[in-house]
């Protein structure tokens, strides 16, 4: 799984990253002992720039919590950048760092290695996250800021140049890609699978050479189509443009590489958390599982004492008269030959043992019968009493193994069921990952018109009665053709089993819920006034399947197309014969997923599969 960003990732990067340019820093805050999370307000937003020192820095969309302490390093970013403007972002040198101007400061993150991230006043470094030196340099308060030595820029690089240092390399193509051209490893793979050239080559003629220029020139103009790359469901990759060498690989588009890389990078600390606790979870389970196992030997131990000492007390009455003769014998050194064969003596120490049928029972001379039995009949009573503390500490690892079980069962439940505050309307995410919401009824008509549709948002309906109100929170074109579709799969249009129907979409202020003279306004009625954009001869067709949103998986309803694109299983289905409840109760077990809760999300009638993928129905 990838780690960090590449010299290639990070220029894509910072091309994005220039929106922030005349933003003001309103906030710092110190997420982790490598993370910072600034808050940025421009002109026509408010941003959270993530720097995750030695991996990556991208604008994110996510919740993070702050801490209610500042550290020292946040508090001093605060004292000098609050409330100053940024002048530029830009990536020193085809390098893995990035710098912010800020005011008269400098932001230095540094995106290899461990990572830094230092801030700068002409050139000087006021604080660093961490202190670190080399042999080359330095980074700690009042010292001068020095790069790490210089690599080369291979953008800037002309045929000549390039075919000099592939000539003149004593290491394989592929590592001198990767290395002294600053490529990385995954794009010089790249470039030699699309130049047709061995990697492992280590002499090249004029021909490969131009091979091996026209891929990398090939590279570094191809579409950006920022992407995050599945094996096996589980992501592995975060790259700005498609490559080749994930042809085999699912993939999934993001309207851009700050989307993918903090959705990516974001996941991957979910990940390590969870197997952080995961590991934590099985030390715990291991380090009662030997509890378990001792106490359970022990409680084995005590139940054979136990038994067997009542038996050996038991055995001395049984022998009454043939314990006495041999205990006399010994006792008044007589002669205990005739007993050799059961008898084991050792006057010396005090003690005879002997042969009680099966059992090997040692006597004290010093002591009479009773007091022979009585000790084993004690020992007995005693490994009782020591099973007896054995068994309440097994019953409280037991339990203790059963509440850690639970916790973390309750723990994967609750990520399970985490629930969003628009799953409270109807609901799904555009292809290009907008969130659009819909009324369910009336009131929720009116309440999502009231609350959530702002001034740069858009207003969708279906033009046909009994329609839900649509929120889109976004503006493009993909979006707000899903977001009509939408509005006219859950309308009185899919009862009536028609086969396609208009939409349209309006500005925020063209929504108004005051009538002109003469009209009526029902309750989630609205009046439209001015142009409305309409998509007409919409297919009624919906699709549903399984979404994953901030980690969480959520079944979706919806737009085909957007369900296609946020799904790897799904079914695509139109109006028909199938009673919803039965296809609820289908798509139920297919996504294990109760079945009334699949019933609130589908459209309001009955239903007719026509195509599904990943899925045997």
């Amino acid at each position: 799984m990838k780690e960090g960003l590449s010299s290639l990732d990070i220029e894509t990067l910072v091309n994005e990253l220039q929106t922030i340019i005349d933003g003001y820093v309103e906030k710092i805050y110190q997420t982790s002992k490598d993370e910072i999370l600034i808050r940025i307000k421009t002109k026509k937003e408010k941003i959270k720039l993530l720097i995750h020192a030695g991996k990556y820095v991208c604008i994110t969309k996510k919740s993070i919590g702050s801490p209610k302490t500042p550290t020292t390093f946040a508090m001093t970013l605060r004292k000098y950048l609050t409330n100053v403007r940024i002048t530029g972002v830009r990536q020193h040198d085809f390098d893995r760092i990035v710098e912010f101007e800020i005011g008269k400061y400098g932001l230095v993150a540094e995106l290899f290695s461990k990572g830094n991230i230092l801030l700068l006043e002409d050139s000087k470094i006021i604080v660093p996250l961490s202190y670190q030196r080399w042999g080359h340099r330095v980074l700690k308060s009042k010292a001068d800021y020095v790069y790490p030595p210089g690599r080369c820029n291979p953008l800037t690089f002309s045929f000549e140049e390039f075919k000099d240092i592939l000539g003149k390399t004593k290491k394989d193509i592929v590592r001198t890609l990767a290395l002294d051209m600053n490529l990385g490893g995954l794009y010089s793979e790249e470039i030699c699978l699309n130049a047709g050239v061995d990697k492992n080559a280590k002499k090249l003629n004029e021909r490969d050479i131009k091979k091996i220029h026209d891929a990398f020139l090939n590279l570094m103009k191809m579409e950006r189509k920022p992407l995050i790359v599945f094996r096996d469901n589980r992501a592995v990759d975060v790259v700005p443009i498609k490559l080749s060498i994930y042809k085999d690989c699912d993939v999934k588009e993001y309207p851009s590489f700050n989307d993918a890389v903090d959705i990516f990078f974001s996941e991957r600390k979910e990940i390590m958390a969870e197997e952080e606790k995961s590991s934590e979870y099985n030390k715990m389970m291991e380090k009662y599982e030997r509890q378990r196992r001792q106490q359970e030997n022990a409680l084995k131990k005590f139940e054979k004492e136990i038994t067997e000492n009542k038996r050996k007390g038991d055995l001395i009455y049984e022998n009454y008269i043939l314990v006495d003769k041999i205990l006399q014998a010994v006792k008044k050194k007589g002669d205990v030959q005739t007993f050799k064969e059961i008898v084991e003596e050792n006057r010396n120490e005090g003690w005879v043992e002997i042969l009680l049928g099966e059992a090997r029972v040692k006597l004290d001379i010093r002591k009479g019968i009773s007091e022979n039995a009585g000790y084993y009949y004690n020992s007995s009573k005693k490994a009782k009493e020591k099973m007896f503390g054995v068994k309440n500490a097994l019953d409280a690892t037991m339990e203790k193994m059963k509440n850690l079980e639970k916790k973390s069962y309750e723990k994967k439940e609750e990520k399970k069921k985490k629930f969003f505050w628009f799953e409270k309307y109807r609901w799904f995410l555009s292809s290009n990952n907008v969130l659009v919401i819909g009324g369910k009824d009336a009131k929720s008509n009116e309440r999502i018109v009231k609350k959530y549709l702002k001034e740069k948002d858009r207003y969708a309906h279906a033009d046909i009665h009994g329609a839900p109100s649509v929120v889109v929170k976004g503006a493009d074109e993909t979006t707000l053709r899903e977001a009509c579709v939408f509005s006219l799969i859950f309308s009185k249009a899919w009862n009536m089993k028609i086969e396609s129907g208009d939409a349209y979409w309006v500005l925020p202020e063209q929504v108004s819920k005051t009538p002109s003279t003469g009209e009526f306004v029902p309750k989630g009625g609205f009046i439209i006034r001015g142009k409305k954009n309409y998509f007409r001869g919409i297919k009624i067709r919906a699709a549903i399947g399984e979404a994953e949103i901030e980690s969480t998986k959520k079944i979706m309803c919806g737009p085909v197309t957007a369900v296609k694109h946020h799904s790897k299983r799904y079914l695509v289905f139109e109006p028909g014969e199938t009673k919803k409840t039965d296809f609820a109760k289908q798509i139920s077990k297919i996504f294990d997923s109760p079945a009334e809760e699949i019933m609130r999300i589908l459209p309001p009638g009955d239903v007719k599969i026509i195509e599904s993928v990943g899925i045997t129905v």
